[in-house]
């Protein structure tokens, strides 16, 4: 019943009543499928201060950072984030997921997406397939 209650939700109301886990297995979603991320052994949120999600993008190993925020309204980035993104030795991504936006100073070579840009991506082929995917379809 439950199952069948979320599925008849809009999308962007669904991702509303996710919670911050949720959330984070989302982002995670999002960077597997559009950016060719894959773990390296750390599970997703609560195992480092500074990022929920560490991994490398596949083909070219690229080190994959992104910390993930489930506030409703607009938040800034963390210092611990930015300074350990900057102080990173060698070439990174990083991804700040804040649900209600973002707001201040963003570091080089991070890229913040929240509900709308979400709510955009799940429009494209991919995004879409991540609905089916979360809706059990």
């Amino acid at each position: 019943m439950l199952r069948a209650t979320l599925a008849a939700l809009p999308f962007d109301r669904l991702i509303d009543f996710l919670g911050a886990s949720a959330w984070e297995s989302l982002c995670t979603a999002y960077l597997t499928l559009e950016q060719g991320f894959v773990p390296t052994g750390l599970s997703t949120g609560m195992t480092l201060p500074t990022f929920d999600i560490v991994g490398r993008r596949v083909p070219d190993g690229l080190h994959l950072f992104a910390q993930c925020k489930k506030n409703s309204g607009s938040v800034s980035i963390d210092d611990g984030f930015a300074a350990a993104v900057s102080a990173h030795d060698g070439p990174y991504k990083a991804f700040y997921f804040a649900y209600g936006g973002c707001h201040g100073d963003v570091p080089p070579d991070t890229e913040v997406i929240g509900r709308a840009e979400i709510l955009l991506w799940a429009q494209t082929e991919r995004g879409a397939m991540y609905r089916r995917f979360l809706l059990g379809q």
